[in-house]
């Protein structure tokens, strides 16, 4: 018996370390999303992202393990700015919603989410299906993303030239991902996202420890969770899962 609680005493103080220390950083989940089989648009307004960046019904359903979010070949159309005719079904943090889900110059904030590319055609066009983008006035896309493009899935960073990293799309197509990405927002910031199967094994990865991550003109930056294209003849169907969406202050 004195064995056994020799043993112990070291884990525990070990485990009391581990949660001083995450106190100590100050580290606050500001937002968690997770499906339970119920209408999913419902859960989003009650989480304050409202409005969805897309149709308001019909595009996402929560099976009760994961959220199916789709495009189909026609529909969710939008024209933007430069003239282009985009496909749109995303999550997104809206001017309205809580000020802790948006991230401002100086802040650190952590994304994570469990991905799984269900149906995807990237070669008549690129599909955003994470974005990390500003909301105001400025000269560049989004900061950041994951993206379907051509044969691959790519970690894009626009202030490193864009795609930095990526793997054939077919290697992980129904495969689980779970992704991380950092940032510093400052002119001097921090970009560092990680993509992993469920064993650990790391898929692709990318950091950028002095990177550009904020523009005077920017609001905010908020993360942008599905389906973004170009209306392209031919992409046809798209379907991604996500589930576990946060959003941690650090």
């Amino acid at each position: 018996m004195k064995t056994v609680g020799w043993r112990l005493a070291p884990l525990g103080l070990t485990v009391a370390l581990l949660f001083s220390s995450e106190a100590a950083v100050g580290a606050t989940t500001a937002l968690e999303l997770k499906a339970s089989g119920g209408n999913p648009y419902a859960y989003f307004k009650s989480k304050q992202l409202w409005p969805i960046d897309g149709p308001s019904s019909g595009y996402i359903r929560d099976s009760g393990s994961y959220f199916r979010f789709v495009l189909h070949q026609n529909g969710a159309k939008e024209t933007v700015s430069s003239g282009a005719l985009r496909q749109r079904n995303e999550l997104t943090v809206n001017p309205s919603n809580p000020d802790q889900y948006k991230g401002k110059k100086g802040d650190t904030l952590t994304y994570t989410w469990r991905f799984r590319i269900v149906q995807m055609n990237a070669k008549p066009t690129w599909c955003f299906v994470f974005q990390l983008k500003q909301h105001g006035t400025t000269g560049t896309g989004p900061y950041g993303g994951v993206q379907a493009t051509g044969s691959d899935l790519a970690i894009y960073a626009a202030r490193a030239g864009g795609v930095v990293k990526r793997v054939p799309l077919s290697s992980i197509r129904n495969v689980w991902l779970n992704a991380t990405l950092k940032v510093k927002f400052a002119d001097a910031g921090t970009f560092s996202m990680a993509l992993k199967r469920d064993d650990g094994s790391t898929v692709a990865s990318y950091t950028n420890n002095g990177i550009d991550m904020w523009d005077a003109t920017v609001d905010f930056v908020r993360p942008k969770w599905g389906l973004y294209r170009n209306k392209k003849d031919g992409a046809g169907e798209a379907a991604v899962d996500y589930n576990n969406m946060k959003i941690v202050r650090n």
